[in-house]
């Protein structure tokens, strides 16, 4: 190993920090691992049936054998938003994931290099930032193709500026810093700089935006749904969910309420979990 890459190794644990797991953690980690399991492996909670068409048995209340009712075709709510919790909760977290990469590259670029390169890459970003984000997404997911991949595409669009924006001015302040002067002179190059010293101690900026945007993301993704440009069909995804229930409010009321219960619950748990790290970021 070079005296460079000695010298830098050191500064990827610096940042490191002990985790504090006080009783609300736990709790929320818990409940996080209860949703990465319905997400992967929906069959576990829910039988083969969730799809299947019973006209017989539709708009029943909620009952124990149908906790959240059923809908227009007889079909169980609660299985099917198990099996849609891989659509919706899938996509917001491709959503975040993939814009948060994106910016925080496109960003560490241009804090790292500046100069006109910087300006012209920051002016990009103002472009994108300039229209309200949804409105944006809206006319994209419209222009690629009314389903969920075109929605998923349109939201890392307009979604990876403000990680590009936040990244750039952590990397202005971080390459100031005195272990990144310190590795440079000992020989360490512009990449080795950027990949231990400067972009690892932006992560937990960005680990915090990024869980509270999963939520975010999930409500976006939903609205697009609601208004037609995401998922379509008979899909089991939450916003379409409630779309299709709104015609039904006055007749089957759990049938909006509990899609819409579960999507402001799982908002607020991923804000909370962004709110845990930004915590003990401070």
């Amino acid at each position: 190993m070079s005296t460079a890459a000695q010298a830098a190794a050191p500064a990827r644990s610096r940042g490191a920090r002990r985790v504090r797991w006080t009783p609300r953690r736990i709790v929320l980690l818990a409940i996080g691992a209860l949703i990465l399991l319905i997400v992967l492996f929906p069959g576990l909670f829910t039988s083969d049936t969730w799809n299947k068409v019973n006209v017989a048995d539709k708009f029943l209340s909620p009952s124990w054998d149908h906790p959240f009712g059923t809908d227009e075709a007889g079909r169980d709510i609660l299985q099917r938003m198990i099996h849609g919790a891989r659509l919706s909760i899938g996509a917001s977290l491709a959503v975040a994931f993939a814009a948060a990469a994106i910016g925080t590259i496109y960003g560490a670029i241009a804090g790292w290099v500046g100069g006109w390169v910087d300006r012209i890459l920051m002016r990009i970003v103002d472009v994108f930032l300039a229209f309200p984000y949804l409105v944006l997404a809206m006319a994209l997911a419209a222009a690629i193709g009314r389903d969920m991949k075109s929605a998923i595409i349109a939201l890392i669009i307009v979604w990876w500026p403000s990680y590009a924006r936040m990244v750039r001015g952590r990397v202005l302040s971080l390459k100031r810093d005195l272990h990144v002067r310190a590795a440079r002179t000992l020989g360490a190059s512009s990449a080795q700089l950027l990949r231990w010293h400067v972009i690892p101690h932006t992560f937990g900026e960005v680990n915090a935006r990024l869980t509270v945007d999963i939520g975010y993301a999930l409500v976006a993704l939903t609205g697009l749904s609601f208004l037609g440009l995401a998922a379509q069909g008979t899909s089991p995804e939450w916003g379409l969910m409630v779309s299709t229930a709104k015609s039904f409010v006055l007749s089957a009321w759990w049938y909006a309420l509990f899609p819409g219960v579960v999507i402001l619950l799982t908002v607020l748990y991923f804000v909370r979990v962004g709110d845990e790290l930004a915590g003990e970021e401070s």
